[in-house]
């Protein structure tokens, strides 16, 4: 039995206990699939309304999937949706648990959170069918519920309290849907996620900034500031927290840590494939050079861009064995990943390979291959070409021992070429440790008329170069 039929059994269940009148079901489609199932929406039918609880594999709020949240609908004004916290601002104005359950992910934590919710809609149903016995009551109800929505929206949207006729009527109910999900989106990310979480005071600062307030999150703004705290959780609240559920799903600390070192074995053999290609793609490159400068010390960025290829990777291998783990253990049941999830660890893979690739190529651009009447040089740190230089072109070379960068010393030798015109070319970034390949082809240096000189600082090179 999968999670939702054993949701519809488990709330059929519920309705005879609940006494109630009558029961259906309804599946619950994607929003951009049609044809794809994305929840269950299971209906109990009592005198002059109706309860309605939605099991949603994966809502709006994407990391938040396998949400329960419950539902009413007043049969007096079909059209306007009210949630249990709305209803409970009314029966219950003190009643600030949680009644909504994220990651709800396996057949037993399932029944914890209808067993859990047993009690409160026990109560709900016995005074609302009391409340809308009372006529007074009955409008106050539906009036609040009423402004909520206009207010949410900054307009009017409901015409003398009811619902727009003809081509207006579906985009009137499309609004209404936006604030239905907005509610439900309050409740496991938002504005009351926070108090259930037990941190009251970011709770409280965001209920105060709030641009809009149901009558719900009024009173629980009134109850932080006069100290209310969250009540004690439930154990089925508890398992079924955004923090708890993630874990559960390759989230906590002891996960990650498995993925970068999971990253960090599989970088060592990516790091050589790449070196042996940036190897191959230098010989072909340079294979006509006399001799180059900076091939060992050009390849510092492949291990940096191995490692997010790597992660990438580590990425799909973790979820592939989680999700098969949980499927072939039938315990804990993986919801079907979003398209913008499947997009994401898609198109991350695809651009780390590429820019593995790019890293490699533009090392091998980085180097200064020297031939028989020119030599090129990179311009950039990561440069995807080179640009040629003459010998006749070059006055002189300068082997500096000390080097400025930002005002901040760096002990390392560098290489300016001079050329007749007053342009530098900076072998620097380039060449890093090349100036002893310098000295040991001095000769062909000379062979070109190109002089060769040393300065000790950075300053005496400023004051002759």
């Amino acid at each position: 039995m999968d999670l939702f039929e054993y949701f519809t059994h488990l709330c059929r269940e519920l309705g005879a206990h609940l006494n109630g009148e009558g029961f259906s079901e309804k599946k619950l489609l994607h929003p951009r699939k049609a044809t794809q199932q994305n929840g269950i929406c299971a209906r109990i039918d009592f005198e002059g309304f109706k309860i309605m609880l939605s099991y949603i594999e994966q809502g709006r709020a994407a990391y938040v999937p396998q949400t329960i949240w419950v539902s009413v609908s007043i049969d007096a004004c079909p059209g306007i949706p009210f949630s249990l916290y709305d209803i409970l601002a009314f029966i219950q104005p003190q009643n600030f648990n949680c009644y909504t359950y994220t990651y709800v992910d396996s057949l037993e934590l399932m029944k914890s959170c209808i067993d859990d919710l047993s009690g409160i809609l026990q109560e709900t149903t016995t005074s609302l069918k009391e409340l809308l016995k009372d006529g007074i009551s009955k409008n106050k109800l539906i009036a609040s519920q009423k402004d909520n929505i206009n207010h949410y929206f900054g307009d009017n949207i409901l015409e003398s309290g009811e619902m727009l006729g003809g081509s207006a009527d579906k985009i009137i109910a499309m609004m209404l849907e936006n604030f239905y999900e907005a509610e439900i989106e309050a409740a496991v990310v938002g504005t009351q996620s926070y108090f259930y979480n037990g941190d009251t005071k970011k709770a409280l600062k965001k209920l105060q900034k709030a641009k809009h307030r149901t009558l719900y999150q009024d009173n629980l703004l009134k109850h932080i500031s006069n100290g209310g705290q969250p009540q004690k959780k439930t154990t089925a609240v508890k398992q079924a927290s955004s923090k708890e559920g993630y874990a559960r799903h390759g989230g906590s600390l002891k996960d990650c840590l498995k993925l970068v070192l999971l990253s960090i074995l599989l970088e060592i053999p990516l790091t050589a494939v790449f070196t042996l290609f940036y190897a191959f793609a230098s010989h072909m490159l340079y294979k006509d050079s006399i001799f180059t400068f900076g091939f060992e010390e050009s390849w510092w960025p492949i291990p940096f861009f191995c490692f997010m290829l790597a992660l990438a990777i580590a990425s799909l291998i973790t979820r592939k064995k989680e999700r098969k783990k949980k499927t072939d253990g039938k315990t804990v049941h993986a919801p079907r990943e979003s398209e913008i999830t499947k997009g994401f660890f898609k198109y991350f893979t695809i651009i780390a390979e590429t820019l593995a690739i790019i890293g490699c190529l533009s090392s091998a651009f980085s180097i200064v291959p020297f031939y028989e009447d020119h030599f090129c040089y990179p311009e950039g740190d990561f440069p995807l070409s080179q640009h040629e230089c003459r010998y006749e072109a070059i006055e002189y070379a300068a082997i500096v021992e000390g080097y400025y960068a930002d005002k901040t010393f760096i002990e390392e030798e560098y290489i300016v070429l001079h050329t007749i015109s007053g342009k530098t070319i900076d072998l620097y970034n380039s060449t890093w440790n090349s100036c002893d390949e310098l000295r040991k082809n001095e000769n062909f240096f000379k062979e070109k008329d190109i002089e060769i000189k040393h300065f000790k600082t950075f300053d005496e090179y400023e004051k002759n170069k």
